[in-house]
């Protein structure tokens, strides 16, 4: 039984700390207004990351509260490419590359409305090329580098430069990095409109770090009484 109990430890460890997590899905919302501007509801924004192999995602904005998408940037972690981007209303849509937004970092994609009408919903599909990877859908988007040389070891997403190189977000406005922002407005007609600008990050599910401590704590607690019995026979 004890040796049953610390087989399904393991296992359970192993698989919140990053096997593949297959139709996986991490939401957040953009919260943080560009400095200075007037701060739309923190819920105004809503990203989805939806994984379904380790190699295919999707990346999707919503716009809540009334408020409407015009450009929207996001950076990913590793090689990809991008396949048909769709939305709400139907129009085309645009993948530039790489694209910054104020100050809150170049991101290594910008997708913007070729049609000219803001969207209430905008859908990017990834793949992961190259070899790259990604284990869950939290893996799939990355935080864009301070722009000093305070973190050298930070690469950003996908051909974005290091901190070294210049393009990343403005620390003396911001204390992290972003892992993706938009450009909104209220009016679902022009995109020029009454517009402000939002960017946010994802963090950990709180369910899934009270998950991990549980098991390292037991998976500790097992191996420790296990090291008493050895010692005591």
């Amino acid at each position: 039984m004890k040796r049953l109990l610390f087989v399904l430890a393991v296992s359970g460890l192993m698989s919140v700390m990053g096997s593949s997590a297959f139709g996986d899905t991490f939401s957040f919302y953009l919260t943080l207004d560009e400095h200075g501007d007037t701060t739309p509801p923190a819920d105004s924004v809503l990203v989805t990351v939806n994984l379904s192999t380790d190699t295919s995602a999707t990346v999707s904005f919503t716009g809540e509260n009334g408020y409407y998408l015009d450009d929207v940037f996001f950076n990913v972690n590793g090689d990809f490419s991008v396949g048909t981007i769709t939305g709400t209303p139907t129009q085309t849509y645009f993948a530039a590359g790489k694209g910054s937004l104020d100050s809150y970092g170049q991101m290594s994609e910008e997708v913007t409305p070729n049609g000219g009408h803001p969207s209430s919903v905008i859908t990017i599909p990834l793949t992961s090329v190259g070899g790259n990877t990604w284990a869950n859908a939290f893996d799939v988007l990355t935080r864009t580098c301070p722009d000093n040389n305070s973190v050298p070891s930070c690469v950003g997403g996908y051909g974005v430069s290091s901190p070294d190189g210049g393009g990343g977000y403005n620390p003396f406005y911001y204390a992290q990095g972003f892992d993706a922002d938009a450009t909104i407005g209220t009016s679902s007609s022009n995109a020029g409109s009454d517009h402000a600008d939002l960017a946010g990050f994802a963090v950990p599910e709180p369910a899934s770090l009270l998950l991990f401590g549980s098991l390292v704590l037991g998976l500790a607690t097992f191996v420790r009484r296990k090291s008493s019995a050895s010692a005591g026979s």
